[in-house]
């Protein structure tokens, strides 16, 4: 934002015979920024160690996919709001209502959406082009601080329909999908962390030992199990507990952990005489086929292995499969 806003002004400044004003607001900028600075070793040492080791580098199809995930995302109703949506910001931009049935088209663009349309493009153009080129991973709420702009050319592109009827029949059209979307969201399961915990809180016993690969499933199966039911939780690839994951050079630790060495130190903590439960799923970025690898050890030793829940990627985001092997005494 503060970049887009930058460009904007050095040409407004340029263009404009009134210089200061525009050199007011640059330095008064500047001096805002400077808040930063403390921050910025702690932001250069998670450039350097950690970004977002768990997604796909920024590419440009995002400006396209930032509008789709403002208005909802990949549900029905999102993508109808997003067809909206990209309709309204033509308008905002390029149109102008000549009477209650016609909207004549300008390619050089209107006022105030000129303005507020460069904003936001600019703004989303300047933040993939730095993830592309930096190779940082990216993900549409990233993209948060050019939402307001989106609300604006959209309240403009309502606004550019000459009929008042009209006007309040498109809002109200988007006020629905918009709930809609919005509902299917916060109530639908984003992950299968419910039926796993569920299934581990009824049928384990104290002592057993729950497993994950990757860590990534930990912390939302591990808060829903009872504490009450003493298991012990271990995670691959840092072997650590599963309520936090220490994304710090997490490539360089997934790449030099043994999925044997993992199954093996779960066996051990086994003993022989516990179960053992492994929380795992595939397709994690970097992971190729540990998960499944460590799965083929555990089934190795434990033939009466079974699958209390199975991934279901249809229904939830985040699927996962939940497998029992059972402790030598149970066999």
């Amino acid at each position: 934002v503060l970049g887009a806003t930058g460009l904007l002004l050095l040409v407004g400044m340029a263009r404009s015979e009134r210089k200061k004003p525009f050199a007011s607001v640059i330095v008064a900028m500047a001096i805002g920024s400077l808040a930063f600075v403390p921050w910025l070793s702690t932001f250069l040492f998670q450039l350097h160690h950690t970004g977002t080791p768990w997604s796909t580098p920024a590419n440009f199809t995002a400006l396209v996919n930032a509008v789709s995930m403002f208005s909802g995302g990949a549900t029905n109703e999102g993508r109808a709001l997003g067809l909206l949506a990209f309709a309204l910001l033509g308008i905002a931009i390029f149109g102008k209502a000549l009477d209650n049935r016609r909207i004549e088209l300008d390619l050089r663009t209107r006022q105030p959406s000129r303005i507020v349309g460069l904003m936001f493009a600019l703004t989303l153009f300047l933040g993939v082009a730095v993830g592309f080129l930096t190779s940082s991973g990216f993900q549409a709420r990233y993209s948060a601080v050019a939402f307001p702009f989106f609300i604006l050319l959209g309240a403009l592109g309502i606004n550019g329909f000459g009929s008042r009827n009209v006007r309040i029949g498109i809002l109200v059209l988007a006020v629905a999908f918009g709930s809609i979307s919005g509902y299917t969201n916060i109530t639908i399961d984003r992950t299968q962390a419910g039926q796993v915990a569920d299934a581990i809180a009824k049928f384990a016993k104290p002592g057993d030992i729950v497993a994950y690969c990757p860590d990534q499933l930990g912390p939302a199966v591990s808060r829903l199990i009872p504490p009450t039911l003493y298991v012990k939780q271990i995670t691959f690839p840092t072997t650590s507990t599963p309520s936090r994951i220490n994304w710090i050079d997490y490539k360089t630790k997934v790449a030099s952990q043994s999925p044997q060495k993992f199954a093996d130190e779960v066996m051990a903590m086994a003993g022989g005489t516990h179960n053992i439960w492994y929380v795992w799923s595939k397709n994690y970025i970097g992971f190729g086929t540990d998960c499944e690898q460590i799965g083929g050890f555990l089934s190795a030793t434990h033939p009466g292995a079974r699958g209390p829940v199975i991934l279901d990627p249809e229904k939830f985001y985040e699927f996962e499969n939940l497998y029992y092997y059972p402790a030598n005494h149970q066999r």
